[in-house]
């Protein structure tokens, strides 16, 4: 079975040039470019050895070693730090920390594979660190994860805060759209009904029905679907609302003509659907007829 080594490298052309290395060594190889994503891919993938360098946007190598040192499923997995510093006191930290070993740039690639299966079979470099020195290098990455702690507590308030403020505003959108009187739906470019207001369920007689398992034209016949489509394609062309007639058949078999006021949805510059507010005019149209017939019965001349 390959052993597992999780790379985790913000330069990306290191990063391809170590994977295809250990790769062709028969290694199994994952990477990441910083240091959130390398802790959720050693999660996922529970790694053999992790390779890792210490300066990575988000969170630093040497916070990396301790949250995985503080992690049960992870804690046992050696870890070699890449780097191109060639301070001591990088590889005293790194050590200290909880570091299996140090490699510095530029890497001896031919020797590479061997010196990772030597850290997987258990080797550990040894560094002299005096008592106060280690306490010190613990004391200053104690300081540094309150920081970030902080940080991230910060953070995390002021984004609770504004998923109040948003919750707030939708939950007076919602307010207003049920409390209107004209049925809204909002569809896909399939027409699936994707979502809809209080109106549209009393003008369709849905009951308990979930309108979202039905397509808008499970309520439209075959001229009526010509139409919807014809203004669909005009109104997606030209990125523009448009006005238009339908018949639309309720769940009692009862016709309603209506008007649409069809507008296009845009997300990212790209059109993914539809919201139209419908106008029942079945009542108007009724009425229209009524004085239609007395206007062109009537022996008197009118105008």
């Amino acid at each position: 079975m390959k052993k597992k080594v999780l790379y985790i490298e913000d330069e990306h052309n290191q990063l391809e040039l170590m994977m295809e290395v250990l790769g062709m060594a028969g290694y199994d190889v994952y990477g990441a470019l910083d240091g959130i994503s390398g802790l959720i891919v050693a999660s996922e993938k529970s790694p053999d050895l992790i390779l890792l360098d210490l300066n990575l946007p988000r969170m630093s190598g040497l916070e990396i070693i301790t949250k995985l040192q503080g992690d049960n499923k992870l804690k046992n997995v050696p870890i070699v730090v890449i780097t191109g510093d060639s301070d001591s006191e990088g590889m005293e930290k790194s050590i200290t920390a909880g570091s299996s070993g140090f490699l510095k740039k530029p890497l001896n690639y031919k020797l590479l594979p061997q010196i990772i299966s030597d850290y997987i079979d258990g080797k550990k470099e040894k560094v002299k660190v005096t008592q106060k020195k280690r306490e010190g290098y613990l004391r200053e990455q104690s300081l540094r994860l309150v920081d970030r702690l902080h940080v991230q507590i910060e953070n995390l308030t002021k984004t609770n805060k504004r998923m109040e403020i948003l919750n707030k505003e939708l939950e007076r959108r919602d307010t207003y759209i049920n409390k209107m009187l004209d049925p809204i739906v909002v569809v896909d470019l399939e027409g699936n009904i994707i979502d809809y207001n209080s109106a549209l369920e009393n003008f369709l007689g849905s009951e308990w029905r979930d309108l979202t398992e039905f397509k808008v034209f499970d309520f439209l016949d075959h001229k009526n679907r010509k139409i919807i489509e014809r203004e669909d394609k005009k109104r997606y062309s030209k990125l523009a609302s448009s006005n238009y007639r339908l018949t639309f058949k309720d769940f009692n078999g009862v016709n309603k003509q209506v008007l649409i006021s069809g507008h296009p949805i845009i997300e990212k510059n790209k059109i993914v659907g539809t919201y139209a507010i419908i106008k029942d005019i079945s009542d108007l149209n009724l009425l229209e007829e009524k004085y239609k017939n007395i206007f062109e019965n009537t022996s008197e001349g009118l105008y």
